[in-house]
């Protein structure tokens, strides 16, 4: 589910000091959130608590620590690595760096706008490959063509 809004979290609020329970508050809430978008129980609980600590509808204060993970550094080695190798997979790719799994697929999908997959190897085809399966096809149709009976006697 999506954030709560700032006012979302006050309607919450109001509804708590009116409702009994947290059931209550979700059945009162989904005349105006919606019913498949009613807050879940922890957020309910969530917003509640923070109101409680914080007296505040607005978010808890970030830590102003930057991200030590997507570091410039760890950027530019996943990029080093791609360049070098594309075909390695994330897993292999983070063993190589010494770095998370998750952290590496993050730098590839978000930093470097790359979509990390494993590349897959599939059987190439052939122009034999389009005429012998244009000529099984008017096989199995001529087949059930002379027996109609012909495709309930084959074992699946």
């Amino acid at each position: 589910m999506e954030r709560l809004t700032p006012q979302q979290r006050v309607v919450v609020k109001i509804y708590y000091q009116y409702q009994s329970s947290v059931v209550q508050i979700q059945r009162g809430l989904r005349d105006i959130f919606g019913r498949n978008h009613v807050p879940s129980k922890s957020t309910i609980l969530r917003v509640i608590k923070n109101f409680e600590t914080l007296f505040t509808a607005a978010d808890r204060p970030k830590s102003d620590r930057p991200p030590s993970a997507r570091s410039n550094e760890n950027i530019e080695s996943v990029k080093n690595s791609v360049a070098e190798n594309p075909e390695t997979s994330v897993r292999r790719r983070a063993q190589e760096l010494g770095t998370n799994r998750q952290t590496v697929w993050t730098i590839m999908k978000k930093d470097l706008h790359f979509c990390p997959y494993k590349a897959q190897l599939t059987q190439e085809l052939k122009e034999s490959d389009h005429e012998q399966r244009r000529d099984w096809s008017t096989k199995m149709l001529q087949l059930n063509v002379d027996d109609p009976n012909f495709w309930q006697k084959l074992k699946w």
